[in-house]
């Protein structure tokens, strides 16, 4: 319940329905956690706007381009040995961002883009439905596949390798909005 609240607050969005009620709402009961029926309509807002969040703000290409560019930073300290697979839960927003900042490799132009914000610019932008979900699931989910594509159209551009991304989002997973409502309590 906190972070829709939370992130619809510093993107200036409305969270819609009474959390308050719902929150108080909500009782265990053997099979889990229920909620009274008369706090149906809160809980179905905040699913709607939850959805309007991946929308709106989760999806947005300019969020998704600047995410891209910081994870391009990290694989380039990463195969540069810079940084260790296994420092990387210790490390936090600060030290992560320190550590790219004084990388010897090109991660520390990605970063200082990142923080002018001279973001790289979206020069296609394909809706998902045009193609098969398999297709896209697989191609999410291959780091490599994307990094091939990545440097074609760098090699046909003419372009530096770290001046093209292909990002392909996997859908988001909302298992919350496939759930059973009972109202025999």
């Amino acid at each position: 319940l906190d972070y829709p609240v939370r992130d619809s607050q510093y993107t200036g969005g409305h969270i819609g329905g009474d959390l308050a009620r719902l929150v108080q709402d909500l009782t265990l009961v053997p099979q889990g956690i229920a909620l009274r029926e008369s706090s149906l309509m809160a809980a179905e807002m905040l699913l709607v706007t939850r959805l309007q969040m991946y929308a709106s703000v989760y999806f947005h290409r300019t969020l998704r381009v600047g995410e891209r560019m910081i994870e391009r930073a990290f694989r380039l300290a990463l195969d540069a040995g810079e940084i260790q697979p296994s420092q990387l839960p210790q490390m936090d927003d600060t030290a992560a961002t320190m550590l790219l900042r004084h990388s010897k490799t090109d991660a520390w132009r990605m970063i200082l883009a990142v923080d002018q914000r001279k973001l790289l610019k979206v020069a296609l932008e394909e809706p998902m439905g045009d193609y098969r979900e398999d297709a896209i699931l697989d191609l999410a989910a291959s780091a490599p596949k994307q990094a091939a594509i990545e440097r074609d159209i760098a090699a046909i551009l003419g372009a530096a390798p770290q001046a093209v991304t292909v990002e392909v989002p996997e859908p988001p997973e909302m298992p919350e909005h496939s759930e059973t409502i009972r109202t025999d309590a």
